[in-house]
């Protein structure tokens, strides 16, 4: 074959193959697509999510409010003007507007020459997230600007669960209760008083101990000698430092 007849049929090929895609994909239609980042395009290190737990239990005291942010993407062309985008309340949420929460933003749109926005939502923390935990569930809906061409994924094929791309839930209450990060091992029986002593004495954060991370993970070892050989100090010292349920405090087996 000679090379200029090679050439056409590679571009050929190629040609019909761009076809094909138009005529299977939504997007190359012309519709442009929106989606909750976190679901599709999380930070490193980070798994996808479509939903996420908004705890006052770790925040001091004085804090009455925590501004949760979620970013919103499109996938197609930037536009030279404000594009707005539709934003819904699920009727089955029992976080209620203007009582638990609050939208920052005014009004939900893609700016000029972007491809992100970010939905901004302030949770109050009212009293009666103490004993219970709420929920606010959000819909991104298609209209004349965006279409949700992108709905989400199975992630397990034997119980149908679902990773959704238009969906999101932010669950919020006051409730103190054991860290998601929490390691029995080298932290030993989680007790409140435990968490902040050690939040105290490490320098860290309280809301560490949920969201630090792989960073939090690889320390928990160093973590727990640390204030093990802390306590230990303290009761040579005299100062015995006693748990919730009136035992000297210890860290885990490990220690």
């Amino acid at each position: 074959m000679k090379p200029s007849i090679y050439i056409f049929s590679i571009m050929l090929f190629a040609s019909v193959g761009i076809i094909a895609c138009k005529k299977d994909t939504q997007f190359y239609n012309g519709d442009v697509g929106i989606y909750f980042l976190p679901a599709v395009q999380p930070p490193e290190g980070v798994a996808a999510t479509d939903s996420t737990l908004l705890s006052f239990a770790f925040a001091k005291d004085n804090v009455r409010d925590s501004t949760f942010y979620l970013p919103v993407q499109i996938m197609g062309a930037v536009s030279a003007s404000d594009r707005e985008y539709k934003l819904e309340i699920d009727p089955s949420s029992t976080a209620k507007k203007g009582v638990h929460f609050d939208f920052t933003n005014t009004k939900f749109t893609i700016k000029p020459n972007q491809l992100l926005d970010t939905i901004k939502i302030k949770f109050h923390r009212t009293t009666d997230i103490t004993n219970q935990r709420l929920t606010l569930k959000l819909h991104l809906i298609s209209n004349e600007n965006f279409k949700t061409v992108m709905t989400g994924k199975v992630t397990n094929v034997t119980t149908g669960a679902r990773l959704s791309y238009i969906d999101y839930k932010i669950k919020v209450d006051d409730i103190f209760g054991m860290p998601s990060l929490w390691s029995n091992y080298f932290f030993g029986k989680f007790s409140k008083k435990k968490v902040l002593f050690m939040a105290n004495v490490l320098g860290l954060t309280v809301s560490q101990f949920n969201d630090g991370g792989q960073a939090f993970l690889n320390k928990e070892g160093y973590y727990g000698l640390f204030v093990q050989r802390y306590l230990n100090d303290l009761a040579t010292a005299g100062q015995t430092v006693y748990d919730e349920d009136g035992t000297p405090m210890r860290m885990g087996d490990k220690f």
